[in-house]
């Protein structure tokens, strides 16, 4: 994933509001328009947000008074509005003489910035999604492996390869993807045949899209998790 797309997910794997902000206004590119289309058609959380932000509220109408022509009530509308914005005149013009100067006013400005900024910096926090995991046990012969947070989710089977013949240090290379890479929240039941029985069976967690490929080596992004099989 590029860093370009990766700047669309939010820290707990879901789109940004930004990301569908911009995508329903049409500011993304094709490249990252596919893959917002990818997430959402499988992550329903995704897609009721953006069918919110899709959503436009039309304009209210002037009110419409009992009795009259539409012409009547829009006058009459009219009249009510010319009417505040006179009061509103008076009081700016008996309150002149108190107006703050010009540096109070601009030292306000940035008190009410500050405090918008340290709002938004606790409401972020605040919504941050819990640290992602994943559970495994043995039933039987069946692995379940039950996600703990809201992410994607890949269960393999590796083979521990040699590098070299001194520092005994080696990689972990798939051979069985026994549950392809997905987005989940609920527990996934694996039978463990004799085949994959004396194999390292591992889970993998991450916040966002992945994959594991059979023959590659197993290598966990930042921010993923990764369990054996007890």
């Amino acid at each position: 994933m590029t860093h370009e797309l990766r700047d669309l997910l939010a820290r707990n794997g879901h789109l940004t509001m930004l990301s569908l902000d911009r995508y329903d206004t049409g500011e993304l590119d094709a490249s990252a328009r596919r893959f917002v289309e990818s997430h959402v058609e499988t992550c329903d959380g995704c897609r009721a947000r953006l069918r919110v932000v899709a959503t436009h509220v039309p304009l209210v109408a002037p009110p419409r008074v009992v009795g009259r022509s539409t012409g009547s009530a829009t006058i009459a509308y009219l009249a009510a509005s010319a009417g505040v914005a006179l009061a509103a005149s008076a009081v700016l013009g008996l309150g002149s003489a108190m107006w703050p100067s010009p540096q109070a006013a601009r030292e306000h400005a940035v008190e009410a910035t500050h405090s918008a900024s340290s709002y938004t910096s606790v409401a972020q926090e605040y919504s941050e999604a819990p640290e992602l995991d994943v559970e495994l046990a043995m039933r039987g012969d069946t692995l379940v492996v039950t996600p703990q947070g809201d992410g994607w989710l890949a269960v393999v089977a590796v083979r521990d390869e040699a590098q070299g013949d001194t520092d005994g240090d080696g990689e972990s290379t798939v051979v069985a993807v026994l549950q392809p890479a997905r987005a989940t929240t609920e527990a996934v039941s694996i039978a463990i045949g004799r085949r994959i029985s004396t194999q390292r069976v591992i889970a993998l967690a991450c916040p966002g899209p992945f994959t594991v490929e059979l023959g590659e080596p197993l290598a966990a992004e930042p921010g993923c998790v990764a369990h054996e099989r007890p």
